[in-house]
């Protein structure tokens, strides 16, 4: 079973991972922001943002489509923002409590730390 941060680099690896993986562990959203720090790929990233936003496709679909559309070598490194742990924390509020960005970034500053690791828990790898 792959982890959440062996998902997004299977994008650019190629490797092979399960459509459990992909359907438990992958966020298109942070996947896109991570995206968009490679001038190699903003643009694909760009492309399936701006019809993500319609809600037409759903996590695995946008997955294939990363994977398949982005061709940079193997070894290509991409940085993962440090802020982006903080917005992974978010998505994991949000859909912990079905609430929006800004009502979890709260929920964020009030909970205890040991509730917050227990959310995490929903993507594997950020602890």
């Amino acid at each position: 079973m792959a982890n959440f941060f062996g998902v997004l680099t299977s994008i650019i690896n190629k490797k092979k991972i399960s459509e459990e993986d992909i359907l438990k562990q992958f966020n298109s959203f942070v996947a896109i922001k991570w995206l968009s720090n490679n001038p190699g790929t903003l643009l694909i990233s760009n492309y399936l943002n701006s019809y993500r936003g319609n809600s037409n496709i759903d996590n695995k679909n946008g997955y294939l489509f990363l994977r398949n559309a982005i061709n940079l070598p193997k070894n290509t490194f991409i940085k993962f923002d440090k802020k982006s742990k903080e917005d992974l924390t978010i998505q994991a509020i949000k859909e912990k409590f079905k609430v929006n960005y800004y009502i979890a970034a709260e929920y964020l500053e009030i909970l205890p730390e040991n509730q917050i690791k227990q959310i995490k828990k929903i993507y594997k790898g950020l602890q």
